[in-house]
């Protein structure tokens, strides 16, 4: 079953409305017809990982986030999959994600900011 790319697009724009008004369930459930359906983009496992971030069900938001990163290893999925590895207590996961995002982008501004905080919470 192949989508309409207007109907994938829509669907992004809805779930990242719904998330921003902090109502992750319908997001969620949006993203799961999405899913079901093949639909396959890195924004879809983006938004679903907000969504179960927002849940603070961290195990499934890192499970979506690693699919976006997979996908597309940009220095904010990085961030975010670490991120959500801080907040489940995985600091040790969490900064390696970070190490590697910053051998992909060297110098990168955000995954370096985030390594160093991250730094101050274990010292």
């Amino acid at each position: 079953y192949q989508l309409d790319q207007r109907w994938d697009y829509g669907v992004i724009n809805l779930c990242q409305i719904y998330n921003a008004l902090s109502m992750p369930e319908r997001s969620l459930a949006l993203l799961g017809d999405a899913y079901l359906r093949g639909f396959n983009h890195t924004k879809l496992y983006e938004n679903a990982g907000f969504a179960w971030f927002q849940q603070k069900d961290y195990r499934r938001a890192s499970q979506w986030y690693d699919k976006a990163l997979i996908i597309n290893p940009t220095p904010d999925n990085f961030k975010n999959l670490a991120v959500t590895h801080i907040y489940a207590g995985d600091l040790k996961r969490a900064a390696i994600l970070l190490d590697a995002g910053l051998e992909q982008f060297p110098g990168n501004e955000l995954l370096q900011n985030n390594l160093t905080q991250l730094q101050s919470l274990v010292r």
